[in-house]
């Protein structure tokens, strides 16, 4: 009798743990399964062939405004029993929030997803903060040919993009603040997140494949150049 008893706790431990890892990586399953047709699909609804960089911009801009609660402030003002935390930033947990979509307040689980594999999840959940939405822009003008990338100062918490037009123009693109800059110094006087004075800032661009590369040098050069005197 005891060994059954110990035999049901195992199993009873074992499909908890599954239903925990389950619940921890549904994002990941959902973003693997789904997620080059759910990109496919969101270009369609947004009908963003055929349009200039300008015009993609906007639309990606409003759907992130129309859509998506930002996750930022609720995590920091709400307080909620949270699995994992990264930086005292609540990554996994369930919020009351208000949907824009439904127009209603309702409980949902928010995982986040800063990443690019889980872009397809991101747009599925429509909640995040700059690093979703910066790797939601990155994903979609990527997918539609265009040179895109993210940015950030190594250690740092803001995420930006830096996206190269039909032209040859470079653009800084800060999606969640709906900034889209040729001059970085205008960029820089708009996005206040980043300490632009501090020249030992070490800076990172990633592209949608994963590779990274260090961009210090450049973006110095360009700082040194810009009327920080604004800040």
């Amino acid at each position: 009798m005891n060994k059954r008893k110990t035999l049901i706790l195992y199993i009873l431990i074992l499909i908890i743990l599954i239903f925990l890892i389950i619940f921890v990586s549904w994002p990941d399953i959902y973003s693997f399964i789904n997620g080059n047709n759910t990109i496919k699909n969101h270009i369609i609804k947004l009908d963003l062939t055929d349009k200039n960089t300008y015009e993609i911009t906007n639309q990606l801009f409003n759907w992130l405004d129309n859509n998506v609660t930002e996750m930022w402030a609720i995590t920091h003002s709400a307080p909620k029993p949270c699995p994992i935390k990264i930086n005292n930033y609540c990554v996994i947990s369930i919020y009351t929030i208000y949907d824009k979509e439904k127009n209603v307040n309702i409980n949902k689980y928010y995982h986040r997803a800063d990443a690019p594999r889980l872009i397809a999840w991101f747009i599925k959940s429509r909640m995040g903060a700059c690093g979703e939405g910066t790797w939601y822009y990155v994903k979609v003008m990527d997918t539609l040919g265009y040179n895109a990338k993210t940015v950030k100062v190594k250690g740092g918490g803001h995420l930006w993009a830096e996206l190269i037009d039909e032209t040859g123009t470079k653009y800084y693109v800060d999606p969640f603040t709906n900034h889209f800059e040729s001059d970085l110094n205008k960029f820089i006087f708009e996005i206040t997140w980043v300490d632009w004075n501090d020249l030992n800032n070490i800076y990172i661009a990633q592209k949608i494949n994963g590779k990274k590369e260090d961009i210090t040098d450049e973006y110095t050069q360009l700082i040194k150049n810009c009327d920080l005197s604004i800040k």
